[in-house]
């Protein structure tokens, strides 16, 4: 009997036949220092095996292991992997790079995959933000995105699923090569048609904050050669619209998710219900650790009210630390007094949206509705200094003070074209954190936000008043904020106003 998930080799059937490989057999052992556990959900778990301790894998193996009773039967009469086999097969054949299939096998709705190992290479979900400051770096993987995009059209290859997180890349030094590593769904065609076009080019409106239209035109050129560059201009504009339709569209049931509807836990937010109240926390993060953080707030609260970094008589924030972590602990008194909408309800849904968009936010991780009326929320803390704080000292340095105000316009495009306005935007409310190198802006204090507007040029000017009168009194500084907006406002107002 396998050690993973009842999966018996030997009754298995296999394509083209049984892998007869050591790191299969480790596998089948439940060796857990040479089969590492990569990424698992209740359908599919990823390993990598390894010929040997601290090795780089030989291969990777995808084993499905459906909990429904449709998936099963789904992949009983059609097995999922044998499927998927047969997609990489017809990749290659068609000269788009792909990882290289070894072998399937399947059994009562289970399925294994193996693939070939592509060492040294990396998910572009998790290696984009480490290029994007690196104009080399970035260059080089938007044009092997670029080769892999048109590898497959010429091919007439659909992806139904195409997303940065079933792409791996390999950086070289004469380029990057881009390779697909799920192709679960993808098929032949006689002639793509635009709207398949469009639907697998969506994954590029994730890169849309941090790509000049100079670096749009270099990505989609090779796709669309006979296209003049205000054609590709309207290709881009028309993704970022479907991006933000997609955006609210899946809101809708990840609302649902969210506020946990059927009183169930879900892929997204666990909740239990007690005689203290109703808890919410984020899938993956620890009750425990949530109870222990509020019950830290009130012993503060109660002992020691000096150090509450935020009172009145509506709520009261403290920063815990615990487990070498420090957490934002916010507490929300009169809840009757806010209307119908608990405050703890209304924060907990604004952050989640504003995440689940790809903005910028402190995670929310867990929310406690107590018994007595009042809410509690648990949020990370983001390091860094406020916008105002961050302007203040390189207000006297061209070159910085004119990178973080770029910034600022990048964040505030996002936010516009996803449809959202801030009604109380300042320059204390945006945190400048710097990781890894990287500097990125965070939105803090979410609450007053109105959701799927129309953005005009009168919020244009709102928020350009309110950000210049709230940041240091610097002449420079105001001249060029000034001179950004100007410069921005035109090309911006063009596609959050259609």
């Amino acid at each position: 009997m396998s050690a993973n998930e009842s999966f018996v080799a030997a009754s298995a059937k296999w394509f083209p036949e049984n892998p007869a490989f050591p790191e299969f057999e480790h596998w089948i052992s439940g060796d857990d220092k040479l089969c590492v556990l990569v990424k698992h959900n209740r359908k599919r778990s990823v390993y990598a095996l390894l010929p040997a301790p601290d090795s780089s894998p030989s291969y990777f193996l995808k084993h499905d292991h459906p909990k429904e009773a449709w998936d099963i039967l789904r992949s009983w009469i059609y097995p999922k992997v044998l499927r998927e086999f047969f997609a990489l097969q017809l990749l290659q054949n068609n000269g788009v790079a792909a990882v290289t299939p070894v072998a399937c096998g399947w059994r009562r709705g289970q399925g294994v995959l193996m693939t070939e190992a592509l060492n040294d290479s990396s998910v572009i979900e998790e290696l984009w933000p480490k290029v994007i400051r690196d104009n080399i770096r970035k260059e080089k993987l938007l044009a092997g995105l670029s080769i892999l995009l048109r590898d497959m059209m010429r091919a007439q290859i659909y992806h139904p699923d195409l997303h940065f997180g079933n792409i791996l890349a390999v950086e070289k030094s004469e380029g990057t090569n881009c390779a697909l590593v799920d192709a679960h769904g993808v098929r032949a065609v006689r002639k793509l048609s635009n709207r398949q076009k469009m639907l697998m080019l969506r994954l590029f409106t994730g890169m849309e904050q941090n790509l000049q239209l100079k670096e749009v035109h270099s990505l989609f050129q090779p796709l669309f050669p006979e296209d003049k560059p205000e054609q590709i201009d309207i290709v881009w504009g028309k993704l970022k619209q479907s991006m933000v339709r997609q955006i609210h569209h899946k809101w809708r049931g990840r609302r649902r998710k969210v506020l946990n509807s059927n009183k169930r836990s879900n892929s997204i937010c666990r909740v239990v219900k007690n005689s203290t109240g109703t808890w919410r926390w984020r899938t993956g993060f620890n009750l425990s650790l949530a109870q222990k953080l509020i019950q830290g707030h009130k012993d503060i609260s109660s002992g020691d009210p000096a150090k509450m970094i935020k009172e009145n008589t509506q709520q009261r924030v403290s920063i815990i630390e615990l487990e070498g972590k420090e957490f934002i602990i916010k507490e929300f008194i009169n809840s009757s007094r806010w209307g119908k909408v608990s405050p703890g309800r209304e924060r907990w849904l604004n952050n989640w949206l504003l995440e689940m968009s790809g903005l910028p936010v402190s995670k929310c991780l867990a929310w406690f509705e107590a018994s007595g009326g009042r809410s509690y929320l648990v949020k990370e803390y983001i390091h860094g200094l406020s916008l105002y704080e961050s302007l203040e000292s390189a207000a006297h340095d061209k070159t910085k003070r004119r990178f973080l105000l770029g910034e600022l316009l990048n964040l505030l495009a996002r936010l516009y074209l996803v449809g959202f306005v801030h009604k109380n935007l300042k320059a204390q409310n945006i945190i400048v954190a710097t990781e890894e190198g990287l500097t990125s802006l965070y939105l803090v204090g979410n609450n007053d936000i109105d959701y799927h507007r129309r953005v005009s040029r009168a919020h244009w000017q709102q928020h350009f008043n309110q950000l210049t009168e709230t940041m240091p009194d610097v002449p420079a500084l105001k001249q060029d904020c000034s001179q950004l907006f100007a410069e921005a406002r035109d090309k911006w107002l063009s596609v959050v106003s259609g």
